[in-house]
């Protein structure tokens, strides 16, 4: 028995398996356009360094602040993303009307209507459970939230199985796509990082290092949804996850 040619083809076979797993870690070619914006990025982190430790105290809360700037635009950048959606991306499908509703959302969200019209956050499960709210309110918000926690793991599965599945990396929408979720949950996991360290230690981050990270989080979240409106549009005209 040929031992040594059977262990080569084992070997090689596991080399193709190897790189196969990894096939879907391809990066498009990057253009023009898509370079500027990265540069802008840059451009935009640094002056956001500036801001975090220029500004005064007052100034740097206000601007920073569920009422400042940076949080009323992402308003508009989120309802601009949803549009982006129903105008470029052909054919409209079920799978865009998902994604251009859960952009509005998050549009809803950032406009605080998520406890607006309920006693507290429909999105804390304490509302549902130690708030004094009427049941029937409990019930309708009830419904509102699982539609919208419906929505988003619909959107994360599509996500996921473009990006993993279907080679979508390789795509200039993917790229976009990825990017933006990336910088989407790391200025959450920044927002939380705090309030989660004093949990744990009883003591707060340096007021620095806490400037920074606020300055980060809101500048950063507040461009996202432009990321996941450039994804949308080259989607509509490339390669689409939407469709």
């Amino acid at each position: 028995m040929d031992t040594t040619g059977h262990a080569t083809k084992r070997a090689a076979l596991s080399a193709m398996t190897s790189a196969g797993a990894w096939n879907w870690l391809n990066f498009p070619r990057l253009t023009r356009l898509d370079r500027a914006i990265l540069v802008g990025l840059l451009v935009y982190a640094a002056m956001l360094l500036g801001l975090a430790f220029r500004l005064s105290p007052e100034r740097f809360a206000y601007t920073f602040s569920e009422q400042g700037p940076f949080e009323e635009i992402s308003i508009f950048l989120w309802l601009g993303a949803s549009a982006v959606i129903v105008w470029f991306v052909r054919p409209f499908t079920s799978r865009s009307i998902t994604f251009a509703l859960l952009f509005a959302a998050f549009a809803a969200r950032e406009a605080s209507w998520h406890k607006l019209y309920t006693t507290d956050s429909l999105l804390k499960i304490s509302y549902y459970l130690k708030s004094s709210a009427p049941l029937t309110e409990k019930i309708i918000a009830g419904a509102v939230a699982a539609i919208f926690i419906a929505m988003l793991l619909y959107a994360g599965y599509v996500v996921a199985r473009f990006v993993f599945a279907e080679g979508g990396l390789s795509s200039r929408a993917g790229y976009w796509l990825v990017l933006a979720g990336t910088i989407f949950v790391l200025s959450k996991i920044i927002d939380r990082t705090p309030s989660l360290t004093y949990d744990f230690t009883g003591h707060d981050l340096n007021i620095d290092i806490r400037r920074l990270m606020k300055a980060f989080e809101e500048g950063f979240e507040a461009v996202t949804p432009a990321l996941f409106a450039l994804s949308a549009w080259l989607s509509g005209k490339e390669r689409s996850y939407l469709s």
